[in-house]
């Protein structure tokens, strides 16, 4: 990956085409048992949905390129066929990490295929993060399923025990921070960590087209409080006998992460270049290509191109909507593209690296302390 880097630099500096991405984002279906308030993904027309043997022509075709892969959905976990199509993926490819978001409902069925991922592909590292958003009934009025936090956290006991027996399993808890939970947050940061994730995320909830949110501005918390939440987990993950088996990368990426959300969502502009269309890609279920999962804009569809991602990587079109992101005409906090972007930050890889390596003492206010301090700014509003 390393030696690839100064091509995707050269690439998009240049406008020449890049080699294929790196940062792969595979969306296996639609279909959805949530019905989440920050979500209307179950909205969308039904489509064909790529067949595992189609997944197979794909993987074919873009070699030993991914790196990162990412398989979203949707449910990623309704995809019957999911282990199939992460055992050709890890046979062809061979990525070094794969992550699979999920919101946690089928705990059998979860643990059953991620089980049968695991069993044949002991090289590739994979992350199953389970989707928590707030706690008890509060949890289930955002997810819209009665019934959803038991059923989360029954997957994810579930899941740690699998990681004892299989070492490239790597279990965490994602939190959206939305409108409908910024004031709580320190309150169901604190009890999640509590659980012992190997890995505790938190993103911003997204105005996306795949989502069917572009237009749903109620979703998003506001700016300032959204500050104060992230704050508050910058301070939960410095404290480390509170914050379990998270490596110094991570805790790196995810400092920074935050920093650039709030940087992104107050300057309304692209505050890293952006090398989605360069670097990373995302492949819709019907075998759409999207460079920016935000925007939805299709650059083609792979069975129209013999499921052969490298001449669409070159057409005009894609040539072109590389031209929109390079001139800032989007920008968005989406973390997947964000980690890539940071790679390529000649200002934000000596932090990384300060991060990694010196992390940041705890100041003198206690984390209980921190605890009631961002309560209270976040009850009252923020200065």
């Amino acid at each position: 990956m390393i030696t690839k880097l100064p091509l995707y630099y050269i690439a998009r500096r240049f406008n020449r085409t890049p080699p294929l991405p790196m940062n792969y984002t595979f969306s296996l279906t639609y279909n959805c048992n949530s019905k989440c308030k920050t979500c209307n993904i179950t909205q969308r027309e039904p489509v064909e949905e790529l067949t595992p043997l189609e997944w197979r022509h794909i993987f074919k075709s873009l070699g030993k390129s991914p790196y990162w892969v990412t398989f979203s959905g949707g449910e990623p976990f309704l995809k019957k066929d999911i282990w199939i199509i992460y055992s050709y993926l890890c046979q062809i490819c061979r990525p070094a990490i794969v992550n699979i978001p999920t919101n946690g409902l089928l705990t059998s069925l979860i643990v059953k295929s991620v089980e049968q991922m695991l069993k044949g592909n002991p090289k590739v590292q994979l992350i199953v993060n389970v989707s928590i958003d707030h706690l008890g009934e509060k949890n289930d009025e955002i997810r819209g399923v009665k019934g959803a936090y038991t059923k989360s956290v029954e997957t994810f006991f579930e899941l740690q025990k699998l990681s004892k027996e299989y070492k490239n399993l790597t279990v965490g808890i994602h939190t959206v921070i939305s409108s409908f939970n910024v004031e709580d947050f320190p309150i169901i940061c604190d009890f999640l960590i509590g659980l012992n994730p190997t890995s505790y995320v938190a993103e911003i909830a997204e105005c996306r087209e795949e989502l069917l949110t572009l237009y749903s501005k109620e979703i998003s918390p506001n700016l300032q409080k959204y500050k104060v939440a992230t704050e508050y987990l910058t301070e939960r993950m410095i404290y480390k006998r509170d914050y379990i088996d998270v490596s110094r990368i991570i805790k790196a990426f995810r400092r920074i992460y935050y920093k650039l959300t709030i940087e992104t969502l107050k300057r309304r502009t692209q505050v890293t270049p952006c090398y989605a269309g360069w670097a990373s890609v995302q492949i819709a279920p019907n075998g759409d290509v999207w460079p920016c999962c935000i925007l939805a804009d299709s650059i083609g569809n792979l069975r129209d191109y013999a499921y052969n991602l490298k001449p669409m990587w070159c057409s005009p079109l894609v040539t072109f909507k590389r031209f929109q992101i390079k001139a800032k005409q989007c920008y968005c906090p989406m973390a997947n593209v964000s980690y890539t972007n940071m790679i390529f930050s000649l200002k934000i890889l000596p932090r990384l690296m300060r991060y990694m390596f010196i992390p940041r003492r705890p100041d003198d206010l206690t984390l209980a302390e921190h605890k009631l301090q961002a309560l209270k700014l976040l009850k009252e509003g923020p200065k």
